[in-house]
């Protein structure tokens, strides 16, 4: 598996134009797999019967200086329930295609008064490690999250678009704490900022991206895992229905 830079530039400059032609953001999904930003979850879940293909090509990543391709999707199961496979193939010497299986439940829904509380777990299989020495347990998660964006009116004295934060603590690649934030300031378009304390980089990363849906269910996204390494990809969502 060999992408070059190259490559990553002509993405960047593929959603520099779409953003700049167009006014709007759309759910898609982590590097492992499941609905949330770039490494870490969110929130959310898919609908049932509602699948999204992705796939992601993270270019130099951590100090060995491996690249790394993420492709597969989720499955909304049943209202709050997904489910999600990826294949990562890292051209690390000696790595070989791993599948990362993973299930995500929101238990509470966010109302006026309490956040959403979300569990889940990624790669049921223990595969991660293969990928990324010392990753050595399975990812389990808990998740809280809220929508900021009444904070931030309050905080501006402005009116402001949607901004949701979700805090987590977790075991594996998200050992440790993390927590993310996305901000929507148009319809098409998502700013996403994270920061894990473990990740697959293996130390504490703050991750950024943007996501820009194109058309439909079409969406592309690019960014950058701990100002260091560049990643890009896209996104597929449909109804089974």
């Amino acid at each position: 598996m060999r992408v070059d830079m190259r490559t990553l530039v002509r993405l960047m400059l593929v959603a520099a134009m779409v953003m700049g032609l167009t006014t709007c953001a759309s759910a898609g999904t982590c590097i492992y797999g499941l609905s949330g930003f770039i490494e870490t979850p969110d929130d959310t879940t898919a609908g049932p019967s509602a699948v999204t293909f992705a796939g992601r090509y993270v270019a130099d990543l951590g100090d060995s200086k491996f690249n790394l391709l993420s492709y597969g999707g989720t499955v909304g199961i049943v209202p709050k329930l997904e489910v999600g496979a990826v294949g990562l193939d890292s051209d690390a010497p000696g790595a070989s295609v791993k599948g990362i299986l993973n299930v995500k439940f929101r238990v509470v829904d966010e109302s006026l008064d309490r956040p959403s509380v979300t569990i889940g777990v990624v790669d049921l299989a223990n595969n991660l490690g293969d990928v990324s020495r010392g990753i050595d347990k399975t990812s389990m998660f808990l998740i809280i999250g809220r929508n900021l964006s009444s904070i931030a009116e309050n905080w501006g004295s402005l009116v402001s678009t949607p901004l949701r934060g979700t805090i987590g603590v977790g075991t594996g690649v998200y050992k440790g704490v993390f927590f993310g934030v996305n901000w929507s300031p148009s319809s098409k378009i998502e700013i996403m900022g994270e920061y894990l304390s473990e990740g697959i980089r293996r130390g504490g990363s703050v991750n950024a991206g943007v996501r820009v849906n194109v058309f439909g269910g079409l969406s592309i996204e690019v960014g950058t895992l701990g100002f260091k390494d560049l990643y890009g990809g896209a996104s597929y969502s449909l109804s089974m229905y």
